[in-house]
């Protein structure tokens, strides 16, 4: 009977991770411009956190609400082929963190794929960025399967930063696009921690606004 080798071993449990990492949507990579206050960052991980329940006085009930202790959310943006994202920062003890939830059925099951807004069967990658008030930022990018599941994507955790007058507060912007896309394409979707100003109506098709919007 033929025993597998040690590197074949190895090889099949690469492939395994690999196939386990795609399908969790983890972070493909991750960038800090600007050293947290003592040390660097862990790495990043992504969760497979479900939004907060919707409900009067419930975290995350609505734009600019706490999710949770320490945390705070912007509008959930979405568009009519079935994208859908929300991004938070979150700060727990000395640590803050963002995160984005998303969800995604924009693929070509159970929908057209013609009207498929990534142009590529639902083949989607998250950039989430946490911009800091001291002017550095942390970065990490993450595949969005198009299975219609819930999922996160968060970058490290790492110390909080001081604000001092004057500076911005923390802010999570996270830019969906077409996996593979250029830049001058642009988002396809953008969701900012930051709430709008002016809170469209559920159900309108795609919440658009000037911090929060679906390019059409």
């Amino acid at each position: 009977m033929h025993e597998p080798t040690p590197r074949a071993s190895r090889l099949r449990t690469t492939a395994f991770a690999s196939a386990v990492a795609l399908v969790l949507g983890l972070p493909l990579a991750f960038v800090t411009v600007g050293g947290p206050a003592d040390g660097a960052a862990r790495d990043p991980h992504s969760a497979a956190e479900p939004l907060p329940a919707p409900g009067p006085r419930l975290p995350g009930s609505g734009p600019g609400t706490m999710a949770g202790a320490g945390a705070f959310c912007g509008d959930e943006v979405g568009s009519p082929e079935g994208l859908r994202a929300k991004a938070c920062v979150l700060t727990e003890g000395a640590e803050t963190w963002s995160r984005v939830y998303w969800t995604n059925t924009s693929g070509p099951t159970g929908s057209d794929p013609g009207s498929d807004p990534a142009g590529s069967a639902g083949a989607l990658t998250a950039r989430l960025t946490m911009h800091r008030p001291d002017g550095g930022r942390v970065e990490v990018e993450c595949a969005l399967p198009s299975d219609g599941e819930r999922g996160t994507c968060e970058t490290p955790r790492e110390p909080t930063a001081a604000e001092r007058p004057g500076q911005q507060p923390y802010l999570a912007v996270a830019e969906i696009s077409a996996t593979g896309a250029g830049e001058e394409d642009g988002p396809v979707l953008r969701a900012e921690s930051e709430p709008t100003a002016k809170n469209p109506v559920a159900g309108d098709g795609g919440y658009t606004s000037d911090r929060a919007h679906l390019r059409r």
